[in-house]
């Protein structure tokens, strides 16, 4: 089974040649590692104690058809590598990376390590029977899901790189040890992060008491270098920190040895011929080691394990920051350049494009909610549609790199939705689709082009909304954690309803708005951002919540960025976002109020016509009494009239016969009265009445 891992480095290289890969830059030749950057803290600046961690409510787990199909090697893995009793043990796996301002949240999931086993082990296994492997299955063009999102356990490890007050890195040399290589060199520590291990976010100092039995006062600094994806291992996410520690090379292998009481590793110690002082990085001195890199690279390469290649790569671009970018400022700080940008702008400086350029090739990946934030930063700066042509000179411009070109095609589609040039806007994605449609972020872009198209009823653009918002849940599946590609998704949700595309008795689309609403719940939890609100207050609307609605569009007014590039037009959209709640909060209670009357004159119907037929019942009864009355008067007197003067037995047939002349009548009489709906019974004194008589008669 062994022999059949796939190691192509370079194959999984080549899918990612638009990302941020990890490099070592070797005597002028480009070492690639198969590491992805998806938070480079060179950049950002977080201090390592503003890291902290939260659990996620669910705990991972693998499908069933990945289980299925990885059981055969995950058995034969198991049985080369002799692991079965780590098979139980807990691990974490990286969820999702939130920052915020100057500090960053990383959300943890429980797995078990045997998930990890069924699936990052075994990535590129192929079994005798299948010549599929999981990587083909699941990723068949090559790059990995989002770490949220993938299918994989890619456990969460943690890398150290140890420096002491010899000014050495510490390094260990590995044993052979059942899965692990033998004399493989590993960072000063490359472990599994463990639950116990972030529960008081002291993760650093935990594995350094745990390895090297080094405590927290003999730590110097903690520096934080930035979070990475291993793609050999099919997406596995590494930490990785830089730490110095005045204590001597003899006095941390004492610790170490101490400690543990092992043998299957031991302590090397590579000597930096020189240490440099930087006063630009940090407030105070503090020590950053420069090197050859000569004296250990061409002797010990080959041994060299990923995640000690990883830390020496992150280490080499963390110390040499000032000098990644050629400008006349000296220096790659990003915020820095923006201020030259600003003073260029304002100098009307030819030589602009060149810091734009630089600019641009320091920013954040576009995945990152940080991209589209350095981007408006960038633009609000705008004066006269000078950025506007420097972004369109890099365009047309083919000696630009890919990712430069990218940004300002970015750049430009975000000042011409903002300014509201909309055909410009719509103009642009169709141009570029070719180049740019296989960006992560491009659906994002072309989704809120069409929105607003739409929204203002162009005409000539043979459009539909629901192109839209196809598009919005396109961004939404690609960057499920992105800010901004979320809040796009809920703006076109709430224009589905706006343009009664949607019907809120809709149970499907009902769903959809409640998803919606608690995304935004959700982002302006994660920030604190103007246009945020309002969105949450347009969904609200929508929900019949108008009382929060209004609340939070005007939240969004008095937060909205005084500074920002088309802020007059931003208010406008919130005031006219403020009236249309109105109006539907007014239109809502006329409805209920007009419900009410109609209800209330249908009950006074109701009651007339109830009266009337009371009435009628009424009238009839007392037809019916009268009638009764008046045949029981006239049997009465009849009866009177015949007895007189006449033999008994003949009054007695003729007061028969006239018995039944009056049954005949009083039938009649009632069918007058109630029609059909007593037809029966009336026809039944009739024929009584019949009957009587001839009765009567047959006796005369």
């Amino acid at each position: 089974m062994k022999n059949k891992i796939s190691a192509d480095f370079k194959k999984y290289c080549e899918y990612y040649y638009n990302e941020k890969l990890l490099n070592i830059n070797l005597d002028g030749k480009i070492l690639e590692l198969p590491y992805v950057i998806i938070y480079d803290n060179l950049y950002h600046s977080i201090s390592a104690k503003d890291i902290s961690f939260r659990i996620h409510y669910n705990n991972f787990i693998v499908e069933e058809k990945i289980l299925a199909l990885t059981e055969e090697m995950f058995r034969q893995y198991c049985t080369d590598n002799n692991i079965k009793e780590m098979l139980a043990e807990k691990r974490l796996r990286l969820f999702d990376i939130i920052k915020n301002n100057n500090k960053l949240e990383l959300e943890i999931q429980m797995l078990n390590y045997v998930d990890c086993i069924h699936t990052n082990s075994i990535i590129d296994l192929k079994s005798e029977n299948n010549y599929t492997s999981l990587r083909e299955l699941l990723h068949n063009n090559g790059k990995l899901d989002e770490i949220s999102n993938s299918k994989l356990a890619n456990q969460f490890d943690i890398s150290i790189a140890l420096f002491t007050g010899d000014n050495c890195l510490v390094v260990k040399k590995i044993k052979s040890d059942g899965i692990i290589g033998e004399e493989n060199l590993y960072p000063s520590i490359a472990d599994s992060i463990m639950l116990e291990d972030i529960i008081d976010n002291n993760l650093v100092c935990k594995k350094l008491e745990k390895e090297f039995n080094l405590k927290y006062e003999y730590v110097d600094e903690i520096f934080f270098l930035g979070i990475a994806r291993n793609l050999i291992k099919g997406g596995k996410t590494d930490i990785f920190f830089l730490v110095t520690t005045k204590l001597n090379n003899s006095d941390i292998l004492g610790r170490y040895y101490f400690e543990n009481n092992r043998n299957n590793s031991i302590l090397e110690f590579v000597k930096f011929n020189s240490i440099k002082y930087d006063e630009r990085i940090f407030i105070t001195d503090k020590r950053i080691f420069n090197f050859d890199m000569k004296a250990i690279m061409s002797e010990k390469l080959d041994n060299m394990t990923l995640e000690l290649l990883g830390s020496i790569s992150l280490f080499i671009n963390w110390i040499n920051k000032e000098d990644l970018a050629e400008s006349s400022a000296g220096t790659n700080d990003i915020d820095k350049i923006l201020k030259i940008i600003k003073n260029k702008i304002s100098n009307k400086s030819k030589d602009i494009i060149k810091y734009v350029e630089e600019y641009f090739e320091f920013i954040s990946d576009e995945k990152e909610r940080e991209f589209e934030i350095q981007i408006g930063n960038l633009i609000k700066l705008e004066i006269d549609k000078y950025l506007e042509n420097v972004f369109d000179r890099i365009l047309l411009d083919s000696n630009f790199s890919y990712k430069v070109k990218y940004a300002s095609f970015y750049s430009l589609c975000t000042l011409y939705r903002r300014n509201k040039e909309y055909s410009k806007y719509h103009k642009l994605i169709d141009s570029y689709t070719k180049d740019f449609q296989t960006q992560y972020t491009f659906p994002h872009l072309k989704s809120m082009c069409l929105r607003e198209i739409i929204s203002l009823r162009k005409i000539g653009y043979n459009l539909d909304l629901k192109d839209s918002i196809n598009l919005a849940k396109e961004a939404k599946n690609n960057l499920p954690n992105n800010i901004g590609v979320l809040h796009s998704y809920a703006v076109v949700v709430a224009m589905a309803f706006e343009e009664e595309l949607y019907d809120i008795n809709n149970e499907e689309n009902k769903k959809e708005l409640y998803d919606a609403i608690e995304i935004a719940q959700r982002i302006i939890n994660k920030e604190d951002f103007a246009k945020f609100y309002s969105t949450y207050g347009r969904l609200l609307c929508i929900d019949g919540k108008y009382d929060e609605a209004k609340k939070n569009i005007r939240n969004a007014i008095d937060k909205e960025d005084k500074d920002k590039l088309g802020y007059a037009l931003s208010i406008g959209d919130y005031q006219t976002q403020l009236l249309n709640v109105e109006f539907k909060k007014s239109k809502n209670e006329f409805s209920d109020i007009k419900k009410l009357l109609e209800n209330k004159v249908e009950g006074v119907k109701t009651d007339i016509i109830e009266a009337r037929e009371k009435l009628e019942n009424e009238k009839t009864n007392n037809l019916e009494f009268l009638g009764f009355f008046t045949a029981i008067i006239s049997f009465t007197i009849g009866s009177i009239q015949i007895a007189n003067g006449q033999d008994v037995r003949d009054a007695a047939r003729l007061i028969v016969v006239l018995a039944g002349s009056l049954l005949i009548v009083l039938g009649g009489f009632g069918t007058i009265l109630h029609g059909k709906n007593r037809f029966m019974s009336n026809l039944f004194t009739g024929i009584m009445g019949i009957v009587m008589i001839i009765l009567g008669l047959s006796f005369i």
